[in-house]
């Protein structure tokens, strides 16, 4: 089958029109648009080898975003959302370079690459995808799959090779013509950067949550991710500058991130009688309403600029900040304070460096009871005390200022169940948050204060250097693990600890679900100003 279709002529009403190529979009609107009589007209009037090509003709069927700019130009973005037909561009651009007149004729390409995050992606989505390759090709001029090599190749001798973004060396050597490139992209999830391809959609097949991940929301991930990618391609080493057309490999102004959605926010992805897809916002790839969080590093350098303090190390220190008010007078330490107990850091001197450290980093060290120091006003090596139960808490109530609910100030309470512990604690945090995020926080403080009753000390030789405050311990046969809170040097190294359960860092919170907005009406008169300018 040749693909020798002539210019093809629509009757209307108005009389025959034949557009041009940037108008072929219109010749499908026109088929839809005319009478039944009109589109037999039209159809009849094609060759028989033009009725078998019609269906493969993508500049007749494309939409307007789908067809490639005209002119000579080195990079060509589709930015689009779910559904727009990014893939398809792609595969039909790729059949376009390497197609010639006829099934064996050489096209303008010889060689592609088609890259994507993963090798699996590439080969699912772009080459077998529903939208990919082997789907657009006409039977004559369909490539063959060859696994074994992980590339395509055509009738006409033209190839089309997978690659990975994890591997870009195997980009180097093979001289190609062009290249087929996915999107960049993250899903706000823990781990998500194991497979950043990988989506959460109850409605979907293919729903899944990255390899090891806990399934927790973390849009601090998805902005380190971006950060990456973009670090690593601006270099010179990673992204040379190409000697024929003067520009870079990869041009990063113009990278299009899945996804950024056109549906304003927050209405999406609050208004779930709207979009029910909502549901699937806080561990999902959307970046929309996510640009304006800030660093949760950035945020306690400023304090600590703010206070005079300037030799300061928050390199350690993870997450991100929707919201933060300093409300009143107040030291540096105390305005640090809430976004300690928020986001579980610690912070210590070392060296003259303020340290700041969150508190779910770094693997617990063994000491064997063996390696303790004896002191005179100690009775054993190792100390161990818990507060009375006349202390415990029973409950803890968290306040804060709810993002999904207009900002409007909101509470919540953290309890075990069959606690019959009367006390109850509050705690007021001047920030903003999901409810979800708020949930867990104050499951988390709750169960810190819960095992840290339990309190340890014991005394190390000077020798013993490497430890510093906030690192985690383990000691002789207990189970429990301790996180260091003090160390005086005075000969020996006096050290105090508490007992943490470093799991609560990975509780599962509940994240963004979507909520219905409140509708706000307000009756008022209103006022119109006009402001006449003489230029």
């Amino acid at each position: 089958m040749q693909n020798n279709l002539k210019p093809l002529t629509a009757l209307s009403r108005a009389g025959p029109m034949t557009p041009t190529k940037r108008d072929q979009k219109f010749l499908a609107e026109l088929l839809v648009c005319v009478s039944e009589a009109e589109v037999e007209t039209f159809l009849s009037g094609l060759s028989s080898n033009a009725l078998k090509a019609l269906p493969w003709m993508f500049e007749f069927w494309a939409l307007p975003h789908q067809i490639a700019p005209s002119g000579k130009w080195a990079t060509w973005v589709i930015s689009g959302g779910r559904g727009a037909g990014k893939t398809r561009a792609g595969a039909e651009w790729v059949r376009a370079q390497v197609e010639g007149a006829r099934p064996l004729d050489k096209g303008a390409c010889r060689q592609i690459a088609l890259v994507g995050e993963t090798y699996d992606q590439v080969r699912d989505v772009m080459v077998f995808g529903d939208s990919g390759i082997l789907s657009c090709c006409p039977p004559d001029r369909r490539p063959k799959w060859e696994a074994t090599r992980r590339r395509l190749v055509w009738p006409n001798g033209a190839v089309a090779t997978c690659h990975s973004a994890s591997d870009p060396e195997s980009l180097r050597g093979p001289q190609f013509d062009g290249a087929w490139v996915d999107e960049l992209g993250c899903p706000a999830i823990d781990k998500g950067t194991n497979q950043p391809n990988v989506f959460l959609d109850a409605k979907s097949s293919e729903s899944n949550v990255p390899y090891y991940s806990n399934g927790t929301p973390d849009s601090y991930l998805q902005r380190q991710y971006l950060a990456a990618m973009h670090l690593y391609w601006n270099g010179a080493v990673h992204n040379p500058i190409s000697s024929l057309y003067g520009g870079p490999m990869v041009d990063l102004d113009n990278a299009s991130v899945w996804a950024w959605d056109t549906r304003p926010w927050p209405d999406f992805p609050d208004r779930l009688s709207l979009w029910s897809d909502g549901v699937n916002y806080a561990r999902g790839h959307w970046v929309s309403g996510r640009f304006a969080d800030q660093s949760l590093a950035d945020v306690v350098a400023e304090i600590c600029e703010i206070s005079g303090v300037f030799d300061y190390d928050v390199s350690a220190l993870r997450g991100s900040l929707v919201g933060y008010a300093i409300r009143d007078v107040e030291t540096g330490r105390q305005s640090l304070q809430s976004l300690m107990m928020a986001y579980g850091f610690s912070s210590f001197e070392d060296g003259g460096m303020l340290v700041f450290k969150s508190r779910n980093t770094n693997n617990a060290l063994h000491l064997d009871e063996s390696i303790l120091a004896v002191i005179a006003d100690q009775d054993d090596v190792l100390t161990k005390v818990r507060s009375p139960d006349a202390e415990r808490v029973g409950r803890l109530r968290v306040q804060f200022w709810d993002q999904g609910a207009e900002y409007e100030a909101a509470s919540v309470e953290a309890r075990f169940t069959g606690d019959d512990a009367q006390a109850t604690s509050s705690l007021q945090l001047p920030l903003v948050l999901e409810r979800g995020a708020g949930q867990n926080i104050a499951n988390r403080l709750f169960a810190e204060a819960s095992v840290a009753r339990d309190e340890v000390k014991f005394a190390l030789p000077p020798s013993n250097m490497e430890l510093a405050l906030g690192d985690y311990v383990t000691i002789g046969q207990s189970p429990f693990t301790y996180r260091i809170d003090r160390i005086e040097d005075f000969g020996a190294r006096l050290v105090e600890a508490v007992r943490v359960e470093r799991g609560v860092f990975d509780a599962n919170a509940g994240g963004h679900t979507g909520r219905e907005l409140a509708r706000v009406v307000i009756d008022s008169t209103p006022h119109l100003h006009f402001w006449i300018c003489r230029c």
